[in-house]
């Protein structure tokens, strides 16, 4: 059938019934051009949106003075290693197990982790610091490295790490265990595997931390690949009493590598989400530059390695207390910049060489003590004791927070704000709880693993991350 003619007054030409009149190149330019500056603009506003977003999380998060951070600036170290270590960024991570969000100011580190990170390549290596390695934590005192934020908060607890390791920290974050499960929480959780040993005692932190967050969640049924959402996750970087505080390192990167590369795939809206969740709960040097030009080349970030300092150590007892001794501080450190900048013959500072002398003499003198006789042990251990008045001592010991104990875990009154809980296991501990076999090794190695349990500013005058590769 022969179809229909009609005139297009416009353009006065004769097209065929049905069909679209032709739309000019001038049309279609205007048309891109157009929604190009719509976008651009979306964006922009986006952007300025996210940023002032963040900005204002940022300002209720804790921070120091900048006067203060500046004094942080390790002077120990040689001219020629402070200009190497311009290259990189690297951020000093501290998990507090405190239950008062509100001052992150004091409180054990549990979790002290150097995040050292290259603008250029985008790599990011992970150090985690053994919370109970033996450290001079400022002033000559020997103590376990965790014990310098409760004593004098971040400020100390990076110049014990600046001092003892040869670095310069750019800046620091303190985090407690409710911020990093709401920043699971917010990426939408983790998938990773949880061993027959983990499940073992992962109920009972899981139990735990619902009631230190108050953020409900639900324990695990089995072990084998889980999807953990941030409570369970927290649960899991906590475990140790099945194996070892090194262990429970790995767990603790493990969880870090897997959020990291959930954050890589979340949009801006979640990152932002993400920022303005968690940094009202931290304490933190990092401005807010800083953290958008991170949030924007999130995609380049990936973790490369990761390592345990010391490398090379040795447990030993002292004072009642368990400490991981470093085999000489000296080459510990040398390894230490070897994976971080690929240095090769690196020469520790005058500082750490002291350091190193010290922590050998006192390694040695606990070694000495378990071979004498107890009535000279305890005369010995007098005369080392300086002098102090009860109000000295009882001011110098900080308030600790413990892991959960098996045995008074009230977990019954709070069980209830947990959806899905099985209360099958001995004192509600559920499903996941095995008795542990009653011998005298496991229980000597238990206690003794929980006695010992106590229980997350810096930037130099021009040190921001977009000067070290990143964009700004």
């Amino acid at each position: 059938m022969k179809m229909t003619n009609f005139t297009d007054p416009s353009y006065g030409r004769v097209h065929k019934g049905g069909t679209m009149r032709r739309i000019s190149r001038k049309q279609i330019a205007v048309l891109v051009a157009a929604s190009a500056c719509v976008i651009i603009i979306a964006g922009c506003m986006l952007y300025h949106w996210a940023k002032a977003q963040t900005a204002e999380a940022l300002a209720m998060a804790q921070t120091v003075d900048k006067a203060e951070v500046k004094e942080m600036k390790n002077d120990n170290i040689a001219e020629k290693t402070s200009v190497q270590l311009r290259d990189h960024w690297t951020v000093a991570a501290f998990g507090l197990d405190s239950r008062e969000p509100e001052n992150l100011k004091s409180g054990n580190s549990d979790v002290i982790i150097l995040m050292d990170m290259d603008g250029k390549t985008g790599s990011v290596k992970l150090v985690s610091v053994y919370r109970d390695t033996c450290m001079d934590i400022g002033k000559g005192t020997l103590r376990k490295a965790n014990a310098a934020y409760a004593n004098g908060g971040p400020k100390q607890a990076v110049r014990m790490l600046n001092d003892n390791l040869d670095m310069e920290i750019d800046d620091y974050i303190a985090v407690t265990w409710k911020s990093v499960a709401d920043a699971v929480n917010v990426l939408g959780g983790v998938d990773l595997e949880v061993t027959k040993n983990e499940f073992r005692y992962i109920n009972a932190f899981i139990t735990e931390t619902v009631k230190s967050t108050g953020i409900g969640s639900h324990q695990l049924k089995a072990p084998g690949m889980q999807h953990l959402d941030g409570v369970q996750a927290v649960a899991y970087c906590r475990l140790r009493l099945m194996d070892s505080d090194f262990k429970r390192t790995e767990r603790q990167q493990k969880v870090l590598r897997l959020a990291l590369e959930k954050a890589k795939k979340a949009d801006m809206t979640t990152l932002n989400n993400l920022m303005v969740t968690i940094l009202p709960q931290t304490a933190t040097s990092i401005e807010t530059d800083d953290l958008f030009a991170v949030m924007k080349n999130i995609l380049k970030l990936h973790i490369t390695e990761t390592y345990g300092f010391p490398s090379e150590y040795v447990c030993e007892k002292s004072g009642g207390a368990d400490y991981v001794f470093p085999n000489d501080l000296e080459r510990n450190v040398k390894e230490l910049h070897e994976f971080l900048y690929n240095t090769e013959d690196y020469n520790p500072s005058g500082y750490v060489l002291r350091t190193s002398e010290a922590i050998e003499e006192k390694k040695n003198r606990s070694k000495r003590k378990k071979t004498q006789p107890e009535e000279e042990r305890w005369t010995e251990q007098a005369q080392d004791q300086p002098e102090t008045t009860q109000a000295e001592t009882e001011s110098n010991i900080p308030e600790m927070e413990t892991e959960p104990e098996f045995w008074d875990l009230e977990t019954e009154p709070f069980l209830e704000t947990i959806p899905e809980t099985e209360q099958k296991g001995p004192n509600g501990y559920g499903p996941g709880f095995e008795a542990v076999p009653e011998t005298n090794e496991v229980t000597t190695e238990s206690q003794a693993e929980i006695q010992s349990q106590p229980e997350p500013e810096l930037q130099t005058e021009a040190s921001t991350c977009w000067r070290r590769g990143l964009e700004k």
